[in-house]
């Protein structure tokens, strides 16, 4: 069977001096405690924040160091020259259609094989398709056996050539 016991001086319920005097000092030790924090937060990011502009600044000073192509197109091991993708970009129409053809000579060139997913975004809105209807096209490791009616309008002699396909 339960008691309800009546309150005592120490309990919180009651409503004692004692009581209230220990409610008060609680909530006080916890907002003195949130401003400690607080205040710690703020000196250590003041401290802090020259050592991260540095790191920031670095990066900005690395960058700036580039030109705009090394900017721009990745790495040469990665999708080839950037010139030759410079050269598709302003030959291009914006409605074109595109196809990307790996000729025999692909494993030679060490290309990555993300290099046609470099163009899709590279050249948007330009469409890539597998369709031989293409009259774009980009060829890596091509030959002049692969080229065929091929009208190279840039090569770098780098394994990376496009062109437009006679008509």
């Amino acid at each position: 069977m339960d008691v309800d016991h009546p309150a005592t001086e120490a309990d919180p319920r009651s409503g004692s001096a004692r009581a209230r005097t220990a409610r008060a000092f609680l909530a006080v030790a916890v907002r003195v405690g949130v401003v400690l924090c607080v205040g710690a937060a703020a000196i250590s990011g003041v401290l802090k924040f020259d050592d991260t502009l540095g790191v920031y600044d670095s990066a900005a000073d690395r960058n700036h160091a580039f030109d705009y192509r090394e900017r721009v197109y990745p790495e040469p091991v990665v999708a080839g020259s950037g010139k030759v993708f410079e050269d598709a970009r302003l030959s291009m129409p914006a409605d074109a259609s595109y196809r990307v053809v790996r000729g025999r000579r692909y494993a030679e060139t060490g290309y990555s094989y993300w290099a046609q997913y470099f163009l899709n975004g590279f050249l948007l809105p330009r469409r890539q398709t597998s369709s031989e209807e293409a009259r774009w096209i980009f060829c890596f490791g091509c030959d002049a056996a692969t080229l065929g009616r091929l009208r190279i309008l840039s090569d770098e002699g780098d394994g990376l050539v496009f062109g437009k396909v006679r008509s």
